[in-house]
């Protein structure tokens, strides 16, 4: 199964998604890739557990929207948990054609979310 996870946008934010990160690792054979702003690469490069990253723009208007969701289709992730409660993150995994979308229910997003 491959699994794409949002990170948050802040250091301290993704420094506290690491715990959830690492039991995801450990209790599942996912294939685990992270999407990104590339300032926050060097936190998660050191673990040797995630697959692979896709880096994004800090501005995410429809044009990448729509860009980084062909991206995202054609890697064909079987899961999308968010960390984040944007629409835009939600926006871009159901765009990205991703199986089953996993996120907080905020942001008027919820339609867009699978659990």
């Amino acid at each position: 199964m491959k699994v794409l996870l949002r990170t948050p946008n802040w250091i301290g934010d993704c420094v506290m998604m690491i715990p959830a990160l690492k039991s995801l690792n450990k209790n599942t054979d996912y294939k685990i890739d992270l999407i990104l702003r590339e300032n926050l690469l060097p936190i998660f490069e050191g673990f040797d557990f995630i697959n692979d990253f896709i880096i994004i723009p800090k501005k995410m208007g429809m044009k990448n929207l729509i860009k980084y969701s062909k991206e995202i289709k054609k890697r064909k992730y079987d899961y999308g948990l968010l960390f984040t409660n944007s629409f835009n993150s939600a926006l871009l995994f159901k765009l990205g054609g991703i199986k089953e979308i996993i996120g907080y229910n905020r942001d008027m997003r919820g339609f867009l979310l699978d659990k």
